[in-house]
């Protein structure tokens, strides 16, 4: 299993560039990528793009890299091509400008005309992608430590329904003898077969049977997803919440007992921190 938060940082340094990789993840219903690139390795935008999906599928993901070039003169090309059409723009325009190397320089970084050989682009990609891959390591670990609390409280969830299951059972038994007690004391001349079809009529719309039954599956279902080896779960157990949390307020609307209303409350405290935990699941 794994969340949807974690931090990776990576720095490589030689003696032709420094490069600084910085990738987090927060939660989000899909992939949500913010790239912050150094304007030299912009043309390798498409290919981290294609990186960062190979690995992670839902989530939140800053990425920033920043890389610095200790030689400038690597490739002067684009910076030759530059000077030459802004000192003929200048001249077309007749606006006279002092153009020193300081400017140029500033050109070569904000416009990135130092081009990447074949093997520094490797050499970055390849960073990059380990910095995402730890990151993933940082969310399959809390992913990990999220599955045993999230199965402690569906266990709790079930213990507190057992106890919900054996209220009601007591408080339909008890319903029935009420209810036959008070009709007799509305109609004193009433027929068994008008009597039985009454109490028949109100214990049909107080039965949570259907719920009890429904729940059983839900927390079985849940159970299931969390122990199952694919890697998509957020959306299921986010679903499966919503449904547990649906089925307990509809008991609680039929089952008129306060001891089950105090039992319910105590369940859906238990879904509303299952349903904050499954928001952090991918």
């Amino acid at each position: 299993m794994e969340s949807m938060t974690g931090f990776s940082n990576r720095i490589l340094e030689n003696n032709k560039y420094s490069l600084t990789v910085s990738v987090k993840s927060l939660n989000s219903r899909y992939l949500d990528l913010k790239l912050n690139c150094s304007s030299h390795i912009l043309s390798l935008e498409k290919k981290i793009r294609i990186l960062v999906k190979k690995h992670i599928t839902r989530g939140f993901v800053e990425l920033n890299v920043s890389y610095i070039p200790f030689d400038l003169t690597s490739d002067t090309k684009g910076l030759k091509e530059w000077v030459n059409s802004y000192k003929k723009t200048s001249i077309k325009l007749g606006v006279e400008d002092h153009l020193d190397l300081e400017k140029v320089l500033k050109k070569s970084s904000q416009h990135g005309f130092l081009n990447l050989s074949k093997s520094l682009e490797k050499e970055v990609l390849d960073c990059i992608e380990k910095s995402i891959i730890s990151l993933k390591t940082e969310r399959l670990k809390e992913g990990s430590e999220l599955k045993i609390s999230m199965c402690e409280n569906i266990n709790q969830a079930k213990s507190i329904f057992e106890k919900i299951e054996k209220k009601i059972f007591l408080y339909k038994k008890g319903l029935k003898s009420k209810w036959i007690k008070k009709i007799k004391l509305i109609k004193s001349e009433v027929s068994e077969e008008r009597l039985s079809f009454e109490v028949a009529l109100f214990l049909e719309k107080a039965d949570v049977s259907e719920e009890l039954d429904r729940l059983k599956i839900h927390f079985n279902e849940f159970l299931k997803i969390i122990s199952s080896k694919k890697n998509l779960k957020g959306k299921k157990l986010d679903f499966y919440c919503q449904e547990l949390n649906r089925e307990a307020n509809t008991i609680g609307s039929k089952a008129k007992d306060s001891s089950v209303t105090k039992l319910l409350v105590d369940l859906k405290s238990n879904f509303e921190v299952l349903r904050e935990q499954v928001q952090n699941i991918q």
